[in-house]
């Protein structure tokens, strides 16, 4: 989401244009994205490179990465405490509300997407679940619950 150079986006979407066509398709596209979000600022184009400006709008994606840094500073401090314990629940919950696209059929890309988020997730779950396990059992149930009310198929697998 950060500085893709346009000619790439226009190559990669629309694969047979060539490249005059493509950039106008780019330029006519750009437009409707941001008249369809509402908000011209959402997509930055600045020096043929567009990036999504992420004061504006939110993406999973930047969010798991955050949760996951904050996550493994928290479990770095000591004495570590319920409160940051806590916090990196909340995080962790917000920043996998669903699984990725979950109204939109199975497709095998998808699935593959879908798996590469929950393993991201878990690996971060499982970090936070040892740490709580020290210090309060509650707080694992609390979020292995959560997680299962999130993605019930996938997370009702794991055991509190």
């Amino acid at each position: 989401g950060r500085a893709v150079p346009t000619a790439t986006l226009a190559d990669i979407l629309w694969l047979d244009s060539d490249g005059a066509d493509a950039l106008a398709t780019f330029d006519v596209t750009l437009h409707r994205a941001r008249k369809l979000l509402q908000e011209p600022n959402a997509l930055l184009l600045h020096d043929g490179q567009l990036s999504i400006n992420t004061d504006l709008v939110w993406l999973d994606i930047t969010s798991l990465g955050q949760t996951g840094a904050r996550i493994a500073q928290a479990l770095g401090r000591k004495p570590l405490t319920v409160a940051a314990l806590k916090d990196c629940i909340e995080a962790l919950v917000r920043s996998y509300p669903a699984p990725v696209l979950a109204n939109e059929e199975d497709a095998p890309w998808l699935l593959a997407v879908r798996a590469t988020w929950r393993r991201g997730v878990e690996l971060q779950a499982r970090q936070l679940a040892e740490a709580c396990s020290a210090v309060d059992q509650h707080m694992v149930r609390d979020l292995h619950a959560r997680l299962q009310a999130a993605d019930p198929q996938h997370f009702s697998q794991i055991k509190s």
